[in-house]
């Protein structure tokens, strides 16, 4: 559904990193994300059951930029929450925002008339169903694209 709009307008889409909704972004430096660091998230994930949730609606951050909304929008909310917590130096979205809104970005464009085709075509095809079963951690490797480091599954 919204593949190759990424492909077209999110460089994230160019570089491995697979349509998400984010946790937290940026997280910790790739070298510091030691056995302990990793337990502890895997602690915070497996307490969390998974959870279903639809793809709802296409939104705009400002005119820039491109998203499909999750409904309900608490567990992504609770999740980030919890990570935040135990992790403070990684405030969401770099601290760069006051409200943490859970999102799967389709794309940027300058010009907010080259997002309209792909806002009509993804909203076209919504909702979407699905469930919530894992978290995935992605690092950015030597050469910039992005590669699974660990999966953590949420619990029963």
């Amino acid at each position: 559904m919204v593949g190759a709009w990424r492909a077209q307008l999110d460089r994230a889409g160019s570089t491995n990193v697979p349509a998400h909704i984010t946790v937290v972004y940026p997280f910790v430096a790739p070298e510091r994300l030691t056995d302990e660091v990793l337990g502890v998230i895997g602690g915070l994930v497996s307490g969390r059951p998974g959870f279903d949730f639809a793809l709802a609606r296409t939104a705009r951050f400002g005119e820039t930029t491109l998203y499909v909304e999750p409904d309900p929008l608490d567990p992504f909310v609770d999740l980030t929450k919890s990570v935040f917590e135990r992790f403070p130096e990684a405030p969401p979205y770099g601290g760069g925002f006051d409200a943490i809104r859970p999102h799967l970005t389709v794309g940027h464009s300058d010009d907010p008339s080259a997002l309209d085709p792909a806002q009509a075509a993804v909203s076209a095809a919504l909702p979407v169903a699905s469930r919530a079963h894992e978290v995935v951690l992605i690092t950015a490797g030597a050469d910039f694209r992005w590669e699974v480091r660990t999966r953590f599954p949420l619990g029963a």
